[in-house]
């Protein structure tokens, strides 16, 4: 199975199909909450692609689930957690996982997660996840998807393959139109950014530094010995939905930096990017640092279907691969796959989710904020439940004659420019 998983994120590997079918995912269960979300209706045709059973729940079930012959429809939380399943996935919102998570926590358990742990108005929810798992023998994993991507795995590879290396500076350009108001999706509730997506740059960061320095994912003072400052602005959403109380930010833009590392972060869900034009979905990471020898600058962009790596200016071939199918292979075949020192469990989980209270606490203050401990990034936590019980935040107000203009006038012109923007970028 070894050679299986080598031939899977290689670069020679083969077109989509034979990659698939390398698999031996056939034999396991899965169970999944949210199973016709976003995420979780492709973590779900991953499963079935791959050929495992999967008992679903979802209170809008997708017809073509329930017509597949592996499919098997769950009606209660009872009885979800009840299943004889390998994994349990949790694709749901925050405040919906806790009656699964004390289930599946009690019953020892393998979970995995969509991120981030807690809504940001629920800081004290890491904390009691951490404290719950350490008697359980339960096991947590969280769906950073970048963590199980062959791009990370190319980048820690030539990492790894320098007796002395040091990474100085990450910087991570994540853009995605989620204002149109012409995409359902967009209508979900979305997290602040920094919560949002800025956590999934922030987990990269974690494991790429842990891989080098071996610190433990909730060691505060081996992960940034020194310290920690951060500094940051952010913009609010035009939200498209009547869900929210206050207002999320939607764009966001400052840096950590630590003892001899740097990361600057532009994070940006809305409608134009932080140029000023219309926003073209895309994940890209560049990191740089030294070796023994030379200096090395790594270029890469995760956006799902035009994922690309370079390394010193040369092109790293990758597979063709589905990165949903490949956190299946990850979770179900710990044995077999070549594991981060830091993987991503509930410790990396709340570390990240705390950089990205962080972040959002130095954006809303518009000062610099200068970390000395874990005592102190854990309290920066508590400034979003803070602010929004006090009445400082922002309330979405409904503006009907504006949203009927944005969605019949404005975003269709921004939609096209959009779409011909991505594909001349990627010709």
């Amino acid at each position: 199975m070894l050679e299986k998983q080598k031939a899977l994120r290689d670069p020679t590997t083969t077109p989509k199909k034979q990659v698939c079918s390398i698999f031996n995912l056939m034999t396991h269960t899965v169970a999944i909450a949210g199973c016709s979300g976003y995420i979780g209706t492709h973590m779900t045709r991953a499963a079935l692609n791959s050929g495992m059973q999967v008992y679903g729940i979802d209170p809008a079930l997708d017809e073509g689930f329930k017509n597949h012959d592996r499919f098997h429809e769950v009606q209660t939380v009872e009885q979800f957690c009840a299943t004889d399943a390998d994994c349990f996935y949790l694709a749901l919102q925050p405040n919906h996982r806790d009656p699964y998570l004390n289930r599946l926590i009690a019953n020892g358990k393998m979970i995995l997660s969509e991120k981030p742990m807690a809504r940001a108005r629920e800081p004290e929810i890491c904390d009691t996840i951490v404290e719950t798992l350490a008697q359980s023998n339960a096991t947590m994993r969280y769906n950073f998807l970048y963590l199980y991507n062959p791009i990370t795995y190319h980048i820690i590879k030539f990492l790894d393959s320098h007796p002395e290396v040091t990474i100085t500076s990450i910087k991570a350009l994540v853009e995605k139109n989620r204002e149109s108001r012409r995409n359902d999706r967009n209508l979900k509730f979305m997290e602040p950014i920094q919560y949002q997506e800025t956590i999934h740059s922030l987990a990269l960061m974690l494991v790429l530094r842990g891989e080098l320095m071996h610190y433990h994912g909730s060691d505060f003072d081996a992960t940034f010995p020194g310290g920690l400052i951060a500094v940051g602005d952010s913009f609010l959403y035009n939200v498209p939905s009547s869900d929210y109380d206050a207002i999320p930010d939607g764009r966001f833009h400052g840096s950590l930096t630590a003892s001899g590392f740097r990361m600057d972060i532009i994070t940006n869900f809305k409608r134009l990017d932080h140029k000023g034009l219309p926003t073209r979905p895309q994940k890209r990471i560049t990191i740089s640092g030294r070796t023994k020898d030379m200096p090395f600058v790594i270029e890469a962009d995760y956006q799902r279907d035009h994922e690309m790596l370079e390394i010193n200016g040369e092109t790293v071939p990758l597979p063709d691969f589905d990165p949903y199918t490949l956190v299946w292979y990850d979770i179900l075949t710990p044995d077999n796959q070549t594991p981060f020192y830091v993987p991503p469990d509930e410790h990396l989980a709340r570390t990240a989710y705390r950089l990205s209270a962080l972040l959002w606490k130095t954006s809303y203050i518009g000062e610099e904020l200068v970390i000395d401990s874990d005592k102190t990034l854990a309290r920066a936590s508590l400034s979003y439940p803070n602010a929004l019980e006090s009445g400082r935040l922002p309330q979405y107000r409904s503006r009907p004659t504006r949203e009927w203009v944005e969605k019949h006038l404005i975003d269709p012109v921004i939609d096209v420019t959009e779409g011909l923007r991505t594909r001349n970028s990627h010709k």
